[in-house]
């Protein structure tokens, strides 16, 4: 949730937010397995409509070691950034 400047997170992977401006949001991302994790970041910041049907296509795809931890910069589309 971008308003109130919170992630969440589903499986065995943690995440932190760390700030945001207009246009990127950054994000520290800890998976604590064994396994490398592919993960999908959704950014829905308009919450005057309903999420798309298939917005979870444009979800952003990131990768975090085994036993690692990664800080990341994403740039928020234009399409969400509430007005």
């Amino acid at each position: 949730d971008i308003a109130q400047q919170k992630a969440v997170a589903f499986d065995n992977v943690l995440v932190q937010y760390l700030r945001k401006n207009k246009r990127q949001i950054q994000l520290t991302i800890t998976n604590p397995t064994p396994c490398d994790a592919t993960i999908k970041v959704l950014i829905d910041a308009n919450k005057q409509t309903d999420l798309q049907e298939l917005a979870l296509l444009k979800a952003i795809h990131l990768t975090v070691n085994a036993k690692a931890t990664k800080t990341f910069t994403i740039n928020i589309p234009a399409s969400t950034v509430s007005k």
